[in-house]
């Protein structure tokens, strides 16, 4: 589930770095277009890398065992400060 969300992270990356081929399929590849709501299209290069690091974080925390609820909360809360919200 958070690949998922860390994806549409990317899609914020790949939009700021003008990468529109890589998100919309290109070369004739199949549309892997990701219409970004306008919370994540307004967040800058270096706040989707931030929140990638964060739910990377979450993962590895997960991993070893750590409170599942207080880790997803916490990740929730660093997101929306990232986002503004």
């Amino acid at each position: 589930m958070l690949g998922l969300v860390a994806m549409r992270y990317g899609a914020v990356l790949h939009h700021r770095a003008g990468c529109a081929e890589a998100v919309s399929g290109g070369r004739g590849g199949p549309s892997r277009h990701v219409a970004l709501p306008a919370w994540l299209g307004s967040l800058s290069a270096r706040g989707a890398c931030d929140a990638i690091g964060a739910i990377a974080t979450a993962e590895r925390q997960l991993d070893l065992n750590a409170n599942a609820q207080l880790c997803v909360e916490a990740l929730l809360i660093r997101l929306g400060r990232l986002a503004g919200t």
